[in-house]
């Protein structure tokens, strides 16, 4: 019975290589990352002005990231592996979460359009509002204490 020890040179060989097969859900995190903060920023500073080119941008380039990525596992062959069914695998692997990865990428993307980037503070006020009348906590009870004799 043989084992079979990981070399030093396997190991480096390995996180370069999940890096690639996990480079969709990476560029979704970052486009998270770049929607989410600047439109905490923008709303902030300048009450909204300018949130749909960032979010627009940021969903263009992170698609555009995602279609090279698609099409460079595509037509190389030798990008994710040496072993004859190893490539085969990791690239079906990789392609099925680049295109889960550019649907999620839309779907944040597109929320800019059906709803306001930033709520005027009137309408969070009002919110707050709503909330503390129809939830008004519970009831508070007075007791009184007795000193036992």
């Amino acid at each position: 019975m043989t084992t079979s020890k990981a070399t030093p040179q396997n190991s480096q060989s390995l996180v370069p290589l999940m890096l690639l097969v996990l480079a969709g859900p990476l560029i979704w995190a970052a486009h998270l990352l770049v929607i989410y903060g600047s439109t905490t920023v923008i709303c902030a500073k300048a009450a909204g002005a300018g949130v749909l080119p960032v979010i627009v941008t940021a969903t263009i380039v992170a698609l555009a990231a995602i279609g090279v990525l698609a099409i460079r596992c595509q037509r190389r062959s030798d990008l994710l592996g040496r072993g004859p069914n190893s490539h085969v695998f990791l690239r079906r692997v990789m392609l099925l979460l680049l295109a889960l990865s550019a649907v999620a990428i839309l779907w944040a993307g597109s929320t800019v359009l059906l709803l306001p980037a930033c709520p005027s503070t009137e309408h969070v006020a009002h919110a707050q509002q709503q909330q503390s009348t129809r939830f008004p906590g519970p009831p508070r009870l007075e007791l009184q204490s007795t000193v036992l004799r």
